[in-house]
């Protein structure tokens, strides 16, 4: 298949890929890769070639995971995925990016990486779980007046009702 085709579909589908060697520096990538890598790693190595770089040098999710990478290209470990991992970049527009990242063996002593863009279901996730607990305030307000009302009703009716509990005057 043409790789121009393959950058065409990862670019539309806000995807990026690599193809790493055994000591996770990436050998290959897609050209959408250093919109996904880490900004103050970009910084850090001052080049927009990221050949020879490693995985987690430009993937701040990948430190401290390094074994466990080293067990996906032994084959030892099917798969490792970041699921919604949230990144603040001051110069996007909403400031949050929400990445869900996959490593894979891929050939012989290698892996493949996958970064999907999933800012839009991230952000509507967050929107939805803000409502939802504005929900639960509101609920629970609810509830709290509802104590309060059964209270001024409880104490109007103990009232009235020592009204006719006592005789009448007498004439």
């Amino acid at each position: 298949m043409d790789n121009s085709i393959l950058e065409h579909i990862a670019q539309a589908e806000q995807m990026a890929y690599a193809i790493c060697n055994a000591e996770r520096e990436i050998t290959y990538y897609s050209a959408i890769l250093p919109h996904f890598a880490t900004p103050e790693a970009l910084k850090l190595i001052a080049t927009t070639n990221l050949q020879g770089q490693r995985l987690e040098l430009l993937f701040d999710e990948f430190v401290g995971l390094e074994d466990d990478l080293d067990l996906v290209r032994t084959g030892q470990l099917n798969q490792l995925r970041i699921e919604m991992a949230a990144r603040i970049i001051p110069d996007l527009t909403p400031p949050i990016q929400y990445l869900t990242l996959k490593v894979d063996r891929f050939e012989q002593n290698t892996l493949l990486l996958t970064v999907f863009d999933v800012t839009q279901q991230g952000l509507l996730a967050q929107r939805l779980m803000q409502q939802r607990n504005e929900f639960y305030l509101m609920l629970n307000r609810l509830n709290f007046l509802h104590t309060e009302m059964d209270m001024v009703l409880s104490q109007f009716l103990s009232f009235n009702a020592s009204l006719f509990r006592q005789p009448p005057p007498l004439k």
